[in-house]
């Protein structure tokens, strides 16, 4: 049988984990805020990234909200009237009613939060892994199913929160007792919203591990074509490239993966460890892609090089064969003109002869 945490130790855990959020958090504000300078102010933003833009603003802004809401949690249920620390019962867990509503409405707009930040960051990253392997939808078939599933399971589990809720309210409201029944169906409701979350977890952490392999073998399969026919290339920044990718979306999957393994257990001490790790996954949904971001913009990407005729640059593909008339270290307009997150991500492209005149004097 469960052990139940003692609000003392629910509060504990939720200071824990809010500390940890905000100091997360201020990490991921100046990386939002150099992420944004250097989308506005670098030349290759003359090309107009402007979903790429908004998808990072949409990450750091669903992530503040979560926090911001974790931190009027605490206030709520510790120092508000009624609160744990004033309830006029002389003990901290007696809890008013009140305040347990307004709890359980934060904790179901936080479910959803959640869930929406994760669906934006796969997408992302899906998408990235759709343009390095050309186009390819077979490739990211499964991971669109995992998503799907995953993002279908945490909507529901946020379901069966309001339906939780309302569940309470109408109880708290009636005169004596809850029912046995009334006790049978809470119980089920709790059950389900664990197993919902499981599957939640479950499928986003799989999405995000499948995808980075994914991306880290294209790029190293690339890498090794062009050491084969250029032997002379420096094949360091390409390991660079997939140490990123890697350790970007590895951070993000690591703690997931604590998420699914702790967020489950009939052990208290699991489930405080779950209230801190599923809060530090919620900041890592959109640092792992903006840190990305901001490592394109600075130009830690592959350059043009003189010793080979082939390069990677982060472009958008047209939807023919993609022109060599128009090549930039970094980012590119597609050869149809559009623009979107496809400027963001990697892509193989033919890279024009260097004149010899022209040569790069930066020898390593």
């Amino acid at each position: 049988m469960p052990i139940l945490p003692s609000i003392l130790q629910v509060q504990r855990q939720d200071f824990i984990s809010l500390w940890v959020q905000s100091l997360l958090l201020g990490l991921y504000s100046v990386v939002f805020a150099g992420s944004l300078h250097l989308l506005f102010t670098r030349r290759h933003t003359d090309s107009g990234p402007k979903s790429l833009l908004a998808v990072t603003v949409l990450l750091f802004v669903l992530s503040a909200t979560q926090v911001a809401l974790n931190f009027t949690l605490v206030l709520i249920s510790s120092f508000s009237v009624g609160g744990m620390l004033d309830n006029g019962t002389g003990s901290p867990d007696g809890l008013s009613a009140s305040v347990i509503n307004l709890n359980n409405v934060l904790a179901t707009v936080g479910i959803f939060l959640v869930v929406t930040n994760n669906v934006v960051a796969d997408c992302l990253l899906t998408w990235r892994c759709y343009i390095i392997w050309g186009r390819r939808r077979l490739i990211i078939a499964f991971p669109v199913l995992l998503i799907v599933a995953g993002t279908v399971a945490g909507f529901v589990q946020g379901g069966y929160y309001i339906k939780g809720y309302l569940l309470y309210v109408a109880t708290s409201a009636a005169p004596g007792d809850p029912s046995p029944a009334v006790l049978e169906e809470v119980a089920a409701i709790s059950q389900l919203q664990n197993d919902l979350g499981e599957v939640f977890y479950s499928m986003t952490f799989a999405c995000n591990v499948l995808m980075t392999a994914l991306i880290a073998f294209r790029v190293l399969w690339v890498s090794k074509d062009i050491k084969k026919s250029a032997p002379a290339i420096d094949s360091n920044l390409y390991r660079k490239i997939i140490a990123l990718f890697i350790e970007s979306g590895g951070v993000h999957s690591l703690f997931l993966l604590l998420s699914t393994a702790t967020g489950f257990s009939s052990s208290t001490g699991l489930a405080e460890a779950f209230t801190i790790v599923s809060s530090i996954a919620v900041i890592t949904a959109g640092l792992s892609p903006t840190l990305i971001i901001v490592m394109l913009a600075l130009g830690k990407t592959a350059e043009q090089t003189s010793m080979a005729k082939t390069t990677i640059a982060f472009a958008a593909p047209a939807p023919l064969a993609p022109s060599v008339d128009s090549f930039s270290n970094s980012f590119q307009r597609g050869g149809n003109g559009d623009e979107g997150m496809g400027d963001s991500v990697l892509h193989f492209v033919e890279a024009p002869p260097v004149p010899e005149k022209a040569l790069p004097v930066n020898q390593p």
